[in-house]
């Protein structure tokens, strides 16, 4: 069919309906079912699997606390299935939210969707969707409040997300700094994500895989026309991850997310790919397990104070990450750099002058900073466009920096030099002053942000955190005024 507007979607598909989702618990694994409909169209029926290992506290868990995080696991994973039309109305069949849970909701659909409306060029209504509720007669319609935390349940330990990028392992080697159980924590593991584990030391035991499955309806949808686009899959992340805490007694979810995730993706805007991984969106779900959870888990960012620039060269300190590291979206299901996107091309510029071009080369792409066709994507990065790359990148600020660094450290400068062709298109910008003054009031090897949720017990981890970089990397402190 051809593709439809916005509007004529949602008006002839008003309505999604989210029926109770239901969940089983075995002694080896959580199984929560979905089961979301838009009447007249499709069904989708998505699940989650979660293993449970010999530690597991999930049987002591009162079921009010399940049937609480797979209610909120439903509202978050129905965001890839409801934007294919954008029904007006959202039903709950079975549960209501409180005036305050909705507007929770509204500000993380208005938000998180922000990338997925401004490309398909829609301008939401205010707020995008609204709740109503569908009541069984066989169904308490009124919640329950949350029961007391049992005793004998014990919440000590750290669950860290791990993706299988530069983030997540650097977040592991300096909580390795601390006497407290590490647990790793992935959607769908890559075989990056699952390398990275076992570099870091973490035994087989407490790597919780986590498998979401994914109801293929919606591709079939997306190839009719209908519409299609980013979701704030962080989001997601941070829902499933803290179920598989509360079954495995932690009572921290350490992220990876750093200050730069904040930034906007379109200058001028709101508009952000990673605004599920903002300082925005960590003070928000906070909000929410303050308002909703009664167990005592934290979710914080450990890398939030700094810079993508200071956090590639702290992974540059870690060698035993470097071969087994990718942060590619396009190729990692199958494990590899597709060497053609601006992530892989962000990646190979932020490590360049802690790695070399030549070692980047080898583990990203022979031709990573030759590539023309990667051209547009450069002018994104380094700031000769007001758009940068639709992923997780850094600022415009940070790139330049790291591009400054490697044009001191490699000769870049000389008149003699003959740096790759993207390196020599940067040269040519800066030359005529075309590249944007930084904006950045913070440099890039001082700590970025002013406001944090990192708990006490965990700053020793993150102490000496520039020094140690500044040590490993003297020459990186060149252009410090």
């Amino acid at each position: 069919m051809q593709e439809m507007n916005y509007q004529q979607l949602r008006t002839r598909y008003p309505i999604f309906l989210v029926h109770r989702p239901r969940w089983q618990l075995t002694a080896t694994e959580l199984l929560i079912h979905f089961d979301f409909e838009i009447p007249g169209l499709a069904s989708f029926a998505p699940r989650l699997s979660f293993p449970l290992s010999a530690t597991s506290q999930a049987a002591g868990l009162p079921p009010e606390w399940i049937e609480r995080l797979a209610r909120d696991l439903a509202l978050i994973e129905m965001i890839s299935y409801w934007k294919c039309c954008c029904p007006p109305e959202v039903q709950l069949e079975g549960w209501q939210l409180s005036s305050d849970e909705a507007a929770w909701w509204y500000q993380v659909y208005r938000h998180g969707l922000g990338e997925f409306f401004y490309r398909n060029g829609i301008t939401p209504e205010e707020p995008p969707l609204r709740f109503s509720n569908l009541f069984d007669a066989k169904l308490d319609a009124k919640p329950e409040p949350p029961p007391a935390i049992p005793s004998g349940l014990a919440f000590d330990r750290v669950l860290v997300p791990v993706g299988g990028g530069k983030d997540s392992a650097v977040t592991l080697e300096r909580l390795a700094l601390l006497p407290r159980r590490r647990l790793a924590f992935a959607i769908n593991a890559t075989q990056a994500a699952l390398a990275t584990m076992e570099r870091a030391g973490i035994p087989p035991e407490d790597r919780i895989l986590v498998r979401r499955h994914f109801d293929p309806a919606l591709i079939d949808l997306n190839r009719r026309g209908f519409l299609n686009g980013h979701t704030p899959f962080s989001a997601l992340v941070a829902f499933i991850a803290e179920l598989a805490a509360l079954l495995h007694g932690c009572a921290y979810v350490a992220l990876s997310n750093e200050a730069s995730a904040s930034d906007a993706t379109v200058a001028g805007s709101q508009v952000n790919h990673q605004w599920s991984k903002s300082y925005a969106f960590e003070s928000l779900y906070r909000e929410h397990q303050a308002r909703s959870y009664p167990w005592p888990i934290e979710y914080f960012s450990l890398l939030r104070p700094f810079s993508e620039l200071a956090i590639a060269r702290e992974f540059g300190r870690h060698p035993q990450y470097h071969d087994v590291f990718l942060s590619c979206n396009l190729g990692g299901r199958a494990n590899r750099w597709c060497g053609n996107c601006g992530k892989c091309l962000f990646v190979a510029l932020i490590l360049l002058p802690f790695l070399g071009p030549e070692q980047v080369k080898a583990l990203i792409a022979p031709d990573i900073l030759e590539r023309q066709e990667l051209q547009d994507a450069f002018d994104g990065l380094v700031g000769l466009k007001d758009t940068k790359p639709w992923e997780c990148v850094g600022t415009v600020a940070e790139v330049n920096y790291a591009l400054e660094l490697a044009a001191k450290k490699y000769g870049w400068l000389e008149p003699e030099a003959r740096p790759p062709a993207l390196i020599r298109r940067w040269l040519r910008a800066r030359t005529a002053g075309s590249l944007p003054s930084s904006s950045a009031s913070l440099h890039p090897f001082r700590l970025q942000a002013t406001e944090d949720h990192i708990p006490a017990a965990f700053r020793p981890a993150i102490a000496n955190f520039l020094a140690d970089g500044a040590a490993a990397f003297p020459d990186s402190e060149a252009l410090l005024p």
